[in-house]
């Protein structure tokens, strides 16, 4: 009937893999950010990272950290405004250096909680009981308003009723499955 279940395993590979690269990524930043930092050498190959420093972040799914900063216009004026992180990346000015190694050490631990996540039973049973909440969440829905409660209602029916029928009824379900899976077979 399942006879290639083990594609299924591809799912947690993926996760554990591009994990990996963007913690490799990330690590490889934040050293030759550094490097930068204590020794001033390797400016250029530090700047042709920071798309890659833009992307990381966003991967990560942290805010964006927005730095207050007052620098001179000239004739006695001063501009006071809130600079982003990635577009001054990389920035020697002080308060930049401390929240750009914040926030290099922060997606640090996001890449590797979710390489650990593979390897947990408990996250992959608290993804499939919340699917509906999480789908929506990566679509950019709120989990919070009445249409996705709704739905996880529904799917959490929908799961006691499979989970029911299966313990009663299980020679019919299995026939279920089997004709389903037949008729996609032969399209």
């Amino acid at each position: 009937m399942l006879e290639h279940w083990y594609y299924i395993l591809a799912i947690p590979l993926y996760k554990l893999i591009s994990n990996l690269i963007n913690l490799h990524n990330t690590k490889k930043i934040h050293h030759l950010y550094i490097i930068w930092i204590e020794t001033e050498t390797g400016y250029a190959e530090l700047t042709q990272e920071k798309q890659n420093f833009s992307e990381l972040i966003k991967k990560a799914n942290i805010i964006e950290p927005y730095i207050p900063t007052v620098q001179p216009m000239g004739y006695g004026q001063l501009a006071s405004f809130n600079a982003s992180l990635a577009e001054n990346f990389p920035s020697s000015l002080e308060n930049f250096v401390v929240i750009t190694n914040k926030t290099f050490l922060q997606l640090i631990g996001i890449f590797k909680k979710r390489c650990w996540e593979t390897f947990n039973p408990l996250y992959w049973l608290n993804l499939l009981i919340y699917l509906p909440q999480n789908l929506l969440q990566y679509l950019g829905f709120s989990g919070k308003n009445i249409f996705t409660k709704l739905l996880q209602l529904l799917w959490w029916i929908i799961g006691i009723f499979t989970a029911t029928a299966t313990q009663l009824y299980p020679d019919l379900c299995r026939q279920i499955v089997e004709q389903v899976l037949q008729k996609f077979s032969l399209l």
